[in-house]
Parts: C-alpha cells; sequence; structure tokens
C-alpha cells in the first residue's frame, strides 16, 4: 500500500467496515493493532479527549482537580458507564483512523477503519479495498501531503503527558499533548484527500483522515493558514 508524500498519489484505500458492533468492542479491534491511538468521545453530555494505554490495555481521560492556586491532572480509566453514553467515537494513529458512530434508528453502533494502515497485521483477504464509487478509477482519491490544522485555545501548563488549553468561549480543557509547550499552540495533524469530478475537473477535499496532535511545527510539515476558520 502506497502511502502519502509530498505528491498526490491516487489511492484504493483500506476500508474496514462493520455494523451491530458496541463503541467498546470497535475500540478494542482497532487498539490491538495500533497501540498509541488518540482521540475523542462524544456523548450527550461532553466531549472527551483520550488516549489508548497500551501497557494497561486502557482507554484513558484526563481529570482537572483544583489544587492550590492552580490546576493539577489525573489521568483515569474511561469508565463503562461513561462508554455506553458514546454516540460517536474517534480514533486515530499516523496511518489509520477508527470512525464509530450510534445509528439511532437501527439502535446499534457501526465501525469504520480506513488509512494506509488500516489492515496492518491482519490477512489481506480479511480486508475490504474501497474507492469512492462516486468516481470512476481514474479519479480515484488523491492524498495531499500532511498538513496541520490550529486548535482554539493556548497552552497553560502540560503535566503527565496531558496539555490544558484554555479559551474565553471554551474555558477549560486537556488534550493528550506531550510535546506541547505552556503559552504555546497545539495544532491537529491530519491528510486531506481530494477527489477530481469527472465531467468538469473541479477538484475538491473529500475526506479528511486525523493523524495525531503536536505542540509545534515539527518535521517541515506544510502548516496550513491559522486564521479562526482553520481552527477547531
Amino acid at each position: 500500500m502506497m502511502e502519502s508524500t509530498a505528491k498526490e498519489i491516487a489511492l484504493a484505500i483500506p476500508l474496514l467496515t462493520e455494523e451491530n458492533v458496541d463503541v467498546h468492542t470497535a475500540i478494542s479491534a482497532m487498539t490491538r493493532r495500533h497501540p498509541t491511538a488518540i482521540g475523542w468521545l462524544l456523548t450527550p453530555a461532553q466531549a472527551l479527549w483520550v488516549r489508548w494505554d497500551g501497557k494497561s490495555d486502557e482507554l484513558k481521560h484526563a481529570v482537572g482537580d483544583a489544587h492550590g492556586a492552580g490546576l493539577d491532572v489525573e489521568e483515569r480509566t474511561v469508565p463503562d458507564s461513561l462508554l455506553a453514553t458514546v454516540f460517536e467515537a474517534r480514533l486515530f494513529t499516523g496511518d489509520a483512523e477508527l470512525r464509530w458512530t450510534f445509528d439511532q434508528e437501527h439502535q446499534w453502533g457501526r465501525s469504520i477503519v480506513w488509512g494506509p494502515g488500516a489492515t496492518k497485521g491482519m490477512p489481506t483477504s480479511d480486508a475490504t479495498i474501497t474507492v469512492d464509487e462516486r468516481f470512476p478509477s481514474s479519479h480515484r482519491p488523491r492524498a495531499l501531503p500532511e498538513s496541520h490544522r490550529l486548535f482554539w485555545g493556548t497552552v497553560v501548563q502540560v503535566k503527565h503527558g496531558w496539555a490544558q488549553l484554555t479559551e474565553a468561549r471554551l474555558g477549560s480543557f486537556w488534550v493528550p499533548c506531550p510535546n506541547a509547550k505552556a503559552g504555546g499552540p497545539v495544532y491537529l495533524r491530519q491528510v486531506e484527500y481530494t477527489v477530481t469530478e469527472p465531467q468538469h475537473g473541479n477538484v475538491s477535499v473529500t475526506d479528511v483522515r486525523f493523524t495525531g496532535l503536536i505542540g509545534n511545527k515539527e518535521g517541515g510539515m506544510a502548516l496550513k493558514s491559522e486564521g479562526e476558520n482553520d481552527r477547531v
């Protein structure tokens, strides 16, 4: 499988799909092959950043506690009671991304794992190789060079591998980004996939796969505009 480089590459993207699967099973299947995944969980009450702890095989989140004049953080295992309320989960590594969503109509979960590393550690026969069927094979999705998207907020502190960001409208929240620096930004790394409309040749972004968080512009990767419309 060819990976993204500085040139655009036409892709037949590995895509693993499963229906009627709960979020815990979907996350376990993803992290068996990708033990350093990070991402977020969405519930009716909160949006929570998480990381997979490959040593303990547990999903972790950060809980901030008031401590003196500052704010300390404790890393805790995400409880099953919280997982039971999740309606969307996304976990990602540098080469694969899990998307799990709860289908309210059918009352089940649907899992998708995609990206160049989606089939890592699996027999080829177990993988479903797919492309966007709206377009002919000559117009398959193309991966752009990895870019960065700027988070809202500024890093206040970094403790135990978690960075605390604050922003006037959003308040305070923690993300798994150990190389962030106090007073600096956090960037969400991403790979955008473009398709060319066959009739007129118009190019558009059809999907975005997230690949990680960083606290600086390391690695010489292209940096997207840092205007308000590019913040997440």
